[in-house]
């Protein structure tokens, strides 16, 4: 832009005007010129901040289980597509070695960290460590806090966001198929998960609930701790259904563990149907083959890109997720529909 008057020499005048004039005109330029110079740093500095490489710290239990390796690919999805480098920490299942590696990441002073924690209550204190050091911290796939106090879709409040399916809400469509197969009522086996994780207590309340919403007499006659091993619960079943050999229902915490429970069934040629959580590409092919099995939808790829996605920008923009339960649709998997969820893992 040119100033036509700029440089001009003044008017001569006896009382000096045509000189202070020039100088209130040099000095209101001079800040025009500031505030511009302002204003285009102000919109570089955001462009760079909106480009600049966010550092993302990820702990996971352990990605030795196929449902944590989709988690994690979601994860590096979403760091990719972001402009995003991420630092993952594997504690193969020990809630001390996840503790340390969270405390690691804080000492690096990532920007943001993502974790799949192995043990609920635990990760409360990771959450809150995290939150004071002003890093903000997400849970993926797992939930954080104390189960017998809280339920999804609430969110522990040091978390930036917690993504996953409502495992309740999921155990509970599975329990109502398992009442719809048997009106009448029936006895039952669960096999749960491993001890600590919130979706154990969940899984076996939804499941639990739905038989005891239908009013039917059903009777759980078994009921242990698989671990999430498919070896374990082979023999889990196969002693369930020789010491309780009209058993007809199986209420298997999941996929995994189902897989390993079918066999033990074939085993005994029990009549048996299993009812689980997941849907793998190994489950449904059996689905879909007309094996006795029915599972729920499970998208822990997208759930791991959700709580990435959520860290990163709130690292950019320091704005929350409208909700900070980050879900997707789902259903439960039958023969009759089990094309509707293609497998994540």
């Amino acid at each position: 832009m040119v100033y036509p008057w700029v440089g001009q020499r003044p008017t001569k005048d006896p009382k000096g005007r045509g000189m202070k004039r020039e100088e209130h005109v040099r000095k209101s330029l001079g800040l025009s010129l500031a505030l511009a110079g302002a204003v285009c740093l102000a919109i570089a500095t955001s462009a760079e901040a909106k480009d600049k490489t966010v550092v993302i710290g990820v702990s996971h239990q352990s990605l030795g289980f196929p449902y944590a390796v989709a988690l994690q690919n979601g994860e590096l999805k979403a760091a990719k597509e972001l402009n995003a480098k991420t630092i993952d920490l594997d504690s193969h299942l020990n809630t001390l070695t996840q503790a340390n590696d969270i405390d690691k990441l804080i000492a690096q002073h990532v920007d943001g960290i993502v974790m799949d924690p192995g043990d609920s209550i635990a990760a409360q204190d990771w959450a809150d460590k995290a939150k004071a050091a002003g890093i903000p911290i997400a849970s993926m796939g797992v939930f954080v806090g104390d189960p017998k106090k809280h339920q999804p879709p609430w969110v522990y409040p040091a978390l930036v966001a917690y993504s996953d399916r409502n495992d309740i809400e999921q155990a509970y469509a599975i329990g109502k198929l398992a009442v719809a197969d048997n009106p009448n009522g029936a006895k039952i086996a669960i096999v749960e998960g491993l001890p600590g994780f919130a979706a154990v207590l969940f899984r076996t309340e939804g499941f639990e609930k739905a038989l005891k919403d239908s009013g039917k007499p059903f009777e759980i006659v078994a009921k242990q701790a698989g671990n999430w091993d498919p070896e374990r619960a082979h023999q889990i079943c196969q002693d369930a259904v020789q010491a309780h050999p009209d058993i007809s229902i199986i209420f298997s915490h999941d996929q995994a563990m189902a897989q390993g429970c079918l066999a033990a069934l074939k085993s005994a040629k029990s009549k048996a149907k299993i009812y689980t959580l997941d849907s793998s590409k190994s489950v449904e092919a059996l689905i879909r083959a007309g094996e006795p099995i029915v599972t729920t939808c499970a998208n822990p790829e997208t759930s791991g890109y959700q709580a990435t996605a959520a860290v990163i920008n709130y690292v950019r923009t320091k704005k929350l997720p409208a909700d900070r339960f980050l879900t997707y649709k789902w259903d439960t998997v039958r023969k009759d529909n089990v094309d509707s969820c293609p497998p994540q893992f």
